[in-house]
């Protein structure tokens, strides 16, 4: 399954030059003014979090486990359009357009339904998949 990347590479940050409109979602809501550079302000929402059964737990340095969990929330980077990201505990993810959220979702709905049911897909099915 091959992936694109659209996120823009700057060789040469653009300093901050103060506070940011932030988006009404932000979870910061300040402008990030902290920040050096424009790049770095990014808005980004609550998170949903959950745990991820069927991978393993981490290791962690003082011998205790914590489960395995993705990530999903909003986020806009400066001069980009808004998007979704869902990332796991390995720092694995991807940044979606809302319209790829949503097809997303429709797509995780409907093989879970797949999956819990046993059932074949139809072929209307795995025409909708290929989309």
């Amino acid at each position: 399954m091959a992936t694109a990347s659209h996120q823009t590479v700057r060789s040469t940050p653009t300093p901050a030059t103060g506070p940011i409109q932030c988006r009404p979602w932000c979870e910061d809501g300040d402008g990030h003014p902290r920040e050096l550079f424009a790049e770095d302000q990014c808005c980004t929402s609550v998170e949903g979090r959950f745990v991820v059964s069927r991978e393993e737990s981490w290791l962690m340095v003082d011998g205790s486990t914590r489960p395995a969990s993705a990530a999903v929330c909003a986020g806009q980077r400066p001069g980009e359009a808004a998007h979704v990201a869902v990332v796991t505990h390995n720092d694995q993810g991807v940044t979606l357009t809302p319209e790829e959220a949503r097809v997303m979702a429709r797509q995780l709905v409907h093989f879970a339904w797949v999956a819990e049911q046993g059932v074949a897909l139809a072929a209307a099915d795995r025409a909708e998949a290929g989309r």
